[in-house]
């Protein structure tokens, strides 16, 4: 390693700080935000993966989403 030393290179490696990046969008709100990414020419970086539910008994649900 060069210009950097192991603890800042480790905190460059934290997922946090180099994965994707998790966007909710109110289901109200879907088309709009739809189109801004059309128009901003980033549709083909963002793919739903899921929705908000209301919290109930149970902390995890496991779905199938076939």
């Amino acid at each position: 390693m060069q210009g950097i030393d192991a603890e800042s290179f480790f905190t460059l490696c934290d997922p946090q700080t180099n994965g994707g990046l998790l966007v909710t969008v109110a289901a109200t709100h879907q088309k709009e935000f739809e189109t801004f990414l059309s128009e901003n020419n980033l549709k083909d970086f963002a793919k739903p993966i899921g929705k908000m539910l209301p919290k109930k008994d149970s902390v995890v649900n496991i779905a199938n989403s076939k």
